[in-house]
């Protein structure tokens, strides 16, 4: 995995990764990436982007295990609808109880622990003006299980990931 820094003067969450693709060759999203402030972006890859943008490797052994961590986390938690019994479109999670299941289900897939999370609701402004609503979410987590929890860090959480979502921050992992 690679962190790196990249500017960007977007103005919605669309725009940002739409211009962070540029950064890297591949047809297929290899990033997350999360606001860094008002003119950059913090990006995590599975390769590292073009020549011109400084990466750091992150070394996976620097991801504690069996011990509590903090982290901070924009998502889109959603659940399928049922119609006439068949399932349906999803649907954001709006409750903080619904949404911290909903976490600590993905979490406990990616072999951690939920300890403790905290959601504020969050606009995000996708394609054509559209306004989703998702959540920034601060808590704090126990790996037991590092290589599927890395794998499940690299694939990102939740929905709307081209739109900043998904990256789960690790500030004593990724500082």
């Amino acid at each position: 995995m690679f962190l790196s820094t990249i500017a960007c003067t977007a103005r919605s969450d669309y725009e940002a990764h739409q211009h962070l693709h540029h950064f890297f060759r591949e047809q297929e999203r290899v990033f997350l990436w999360r606001w860094a402030g008002p003119v950059s972006v913090t990006v995590l890859s599975i390769r590292p982007p073009v020549e011109t943008v400084r990466a750091a490797r992150i070394d996976p052994a620097r991801v504690p295990s069996g011990r509590p961590l903090s982290f901070d986390l924009r998502v889109v938690a959603a659940k399928c609808k049922r119609r006439e019994g068949k399932l349906g479109a999803k649907v954001p999670i709006r409750s903080h109880g619904e949404r911290r299941a909903w976490l600590a289900a993905k979490l406990a897939e990616a072999g951690s622990e939920l300890r403790f999370a905290h959601f504020e609701d969050a606009e995000i402004l996708a394609k054509d003006g559209l306004r989703i609503i998702g959540a920034e979410t601060t808590g704090v987590l126990i790996v037991h299980d590092r290589a599927r929890f890395l794998a499940r860090l690299q694939q990102g959480f939740g929905r709307n990931r081209a739109f900043g979502c998904g990256l789960l921050w690790l500030p004593e992992v990724f500082a």
